[in-house]
């Protein structure tokens, strides 16, 4: 068992893959996902996707963190067809 076996976070993933402040996951950080910490703001609750710093709340540290990834947006690579 790993070092965080059996604790909440051994179920928080560690990936690089994508961005965490694409809390709904479709490839971009706008307002959408404003939108989605907007609904939980100051909830405090493990395993949140809205808790972008894992904190156990949805709060300004969030949302700062959201405003450095403002209109990221996933890289698709365009392969037209021949």
């Amino acid at each position: 068992m790993g070092c965080f076996g059996g604790s909440i976070q051994a179920s928080m993933s560690a990936s690089e893959v994508g961005n965490r402040a694409d809390v709904n996951l479709d490839g971009r950080v706008d307002l959408h996902d404003a939108a989605r910490l907007s609904e939980k703001w100051l909830l405090r609750q493990d395993l949140l996707r809205e808790d972008l710093d894992r904190n156990g709340e949805v709060d300004g540290a969030d949302i700062f963190y959201l405003g450095q990834n403002w209109l990221w947006q996933e890289f698709e690579q365009y392969i037209p067809s021949l």
